[in-house]
């Protein structure tokens, strides 16, 4: 595991405890381990609701394209800073907390879903608009344990015991 690997692992929870500790210090620690707590609601209505959003842009996506860009940026902002508030932390609160901001929202959501359509697995799907050719047909399985016999008769036909 290289440098920022471990930055990761070991300065993420430091920074967490210390935070933790630092609001503990100044409000008390029951207070602090609401302010924990309280978060999570927080987290579950924020992506509750850019779920709601994003499901009326994807109604309006074939009225006006742009429009709906836009709307999937800020939805796609929105339920990453309900994914922060969800997870117990005051450092992971103050991320989302900045992403609720429209101007860093709107700019997290940009870079997120332009680094993401360019690897969408929906725009690959069958059905969705400008997704290619779609190919209608019928899919055929056939049973191939048993091989076609003469003497034995039909193929998948099991023998009889002896």
């Amino acid at each position: 595991m290289g440098f920022k690997g471990r930055l990761v692992v070991f300065g993420y929870p430091l920074v967490e405890i210390l935070l933790l500790w630092g609001v503990a210090s100044l409000v008390g620690w029951g207070w602090a381990l609401l302010g924990l707590l309280a978060g999570i609601p927080i987290g579950l209505a924020l992506m509750r609701n850019a779920g709601s959003s994003a499901a009326t842009m994807m109604r309006r996506a074939n009225t006006d394209p742009e429009a709906a860009a836009a709307a999937a940026g800020s939805s796609v902002g929105q339920f990453f800073s309900g994914l922060l508030f969800l997870v117990p932390g005051y450092f992971t609160d103050l991320l989302g907390a900045a992403l609720l901001i429209p101007g860093v929202r709107n700019l997290v959501g940009r870079k997120l879903s332009a680094s993401v359509g360019n690897r969408a697995w929906m725009s690959k799907m069958p059905g969705f608009p400008e997704s290619g050719e779609i190919i209608q047909g019928t899919v055929v399985i056939e049973d191939l344990r048993y091989e076609q016999d003469p003497d034995e008769g039909h193929p998948g036909e099991i023998p009889p015991r002896t």
